[in-house]
């Protein structure tokens, strides 16, 4: 599998592994959260690499999995700068950006540092940092309780229930174990066999925990993305445990012209809980900004506006449920 050098220029220079997936024309980079790897955009890349018109890349970040685990270089900007070296690695000019919990937090640094080479952006179970990003008290009380567990096992067990709703650890996969005991084998499992993660460590953990602290973007930085005319689409999950859905919300309300996908009953892994309707957002959001990239020009994509959509998708509704600006909602990172 490929790796390339990156942060040279910043003397935080690291290798970085990424994969490549699909080798059509529009160009996706997906960025994953916190002590996660590229492995777990699986129901994505495997969604995508059926479909000629996309490549995708997926990565480790600095601090995980098959890329260096440094002392230095842990915020949201320099991590965003690891990925724009990743992408001029791959000789990308334009591509959509995806990213997901700490992921989204490096994308909206990622979009700002490489305004015009962005074709559009997806927000996932993310924040742009300040006082309503801290996550709930129990889910604190649960990383800490992973962190001091006595075997892999066992912090699998206690960070799935951080990661996915009750409801969704209780139904059995593929009619023999319940998905929470499918997800704790599915974490051992990337640490074996081929092409595993290294063992995670202490200095990546804290690294990416002072990621998700210290990342904050202003108003004025929000406001350069939303007169950007990029396309945004948000997807947040109603009882996410690590990021309230309240920040999607209001950046929601801050852009205006963004799209709002709530996955009602959905965790923090709502790539994989809610894969479906998740892949279909994602696709639908992807080719209406591929499109509006194809036909506009430079200063039209500079003033272009989006409608503002809030859709709200409930458990037992049609994947294909419609946008609705008036849609009512609740209020309301192994």
């Amino acid at each position: 599998m490929p790796y390339t050098r990156v942060g040279e220029s910043r003397n935080l220079g690291i290798n970085m592994y990424y994969e490549l997936h699909g080798n059509g024309p529009v160009k996706v980079l997906l960025v994953m959260g916190m002590q996660a790897s590229a492995k777990e955009w699986y129901p994505q890349i495997e969604f995508f690499q059926d479909k000629k018109e996309y490549q995708v890349c997926a990565f480790d970040n600095r601090g995980y999995g098959r890329t260096d685990t440094p002392y230095t270089g842990y915020s949201s900007s320099n991590l965003a700068l690891d990925a724009i070296d990743l992408v001029n690695h791959l000789q990308w000019d334009k591509f959509h950006l995806v990213g997901l919990s700490m992921g989204g937090m490096i994308a909206l640094e990622l979009a700002l540092h490489a305004i015009n080479r962005i074709t559009s952006v997806a927000l996932c179970v993310t924040h742009r940092g300040g006082p309503d990003s801290r996550p709930p008290g129990n889910s604190i009380t649960k990383t800490w309780s992973a962190l001091r567990a006595a075997t892999p096992a066992d912090k699998a067990k206690i960070n799935q229930t951080s990661i996915f709703s009750p409801a969704y650890l209780t139904k059995i996969h593929e009619g023999e174990v319940t998905k929470h005991e499918y997800h704790v084998q599915r974490y051992l499992s990337n640490f074996t066999g081929d092409n595993p993660l290294k063992k995670p460590s202490l200095t990546g953990f804290f690294g990416h925990l002072k990621v998700v602290f210290t990342h904050f973007i202003s108003d004025e930085r929000l406001d350069q993305l939303k007169h950007s005319g990029i396309p945004i689409l948000i997807i947040t999950g109603t009882i996410d445990e690590l990021v309230s859905d309240v920040n999607s919300r209001k950046m929601h309300d801050h852009f205006g012209t963004s799209e709002l996908v709530v996955l009602e009953g959905a965790g923090h892994g709502v790539h994989i809980e809610e894969a479906e309707k998740f892949n279909e957002a994602l696709l639908r959001h992807i080719q209406k900004a591929t499109e509006k990239a194809n036909t506009l020009s430079a200063s039209d994509k500079l003033s272009g506006t989006q409608p503002s959509d809030i859709t709200t998708v409930s458990p037992s509704s049609a994947s294909s449920s419609s946008s609705s600006s008036s849609a009512t909602t609740a209020d309301a990172e192994n």
